[in-house]
């Protein structure tokens, strides 16, 4: 047996050996090398390694993408609010509702009546 070291991971690899037969001339018969199950163990494990590298590698990559489309789409937002600043209504501050007191004392939300609760006065145009 042969002892090989691959990553931190002892590998046993069996060596071709003889085995008596009597019908041979020498008395023994060559058997062929044969994996054994941690040879076998090792290889299928690198490969899942390398697979799951591959899919973190590909799942990376398309991360990538979606942030850069969600970067895109901020950037159309932080336009669009610019374009529409100046338009913004000053009496609600651009949100739409106004907050009061009702006759009871609790406070209640109302439509802006500059906006309409829109939150752009577009009487200025």
């Amino acid at each position: 047996m042969t002892f090989l070291l691959f990553k931190d991971l002892i590998i046993f690899r069996t060596i071709a050996y003889y085995v008596p037969e009597s019908p041979q001339k020498d008395g023994y018969e060559r058997r062929s090398k044969m994996p054994n199950s941690i040879t076998i163990l090792v290889l299928r494990r690198r490969c899942l390694v390398e697979n799951k590298a591959q899919l973190k590698r590909d799942y990376e990559e398309a991360a990538r993408e979606i942030d850069k489309e969600i970067s895109r789409i901020d950037e159309t937002f932080k336009t669009i609010e610019k374009v529409v600043a100046p338009y913004k209504c000053k009496a609600c501050g651009g949100t739409g509702q106004h907050t009061g007191v009702d006759a009871a004392g609790s406070r209640e939300e109302y439509p802006c009546k500059k906006c309409r609760g829109t939150g752009y006065d577009l009487s200025m145009s």
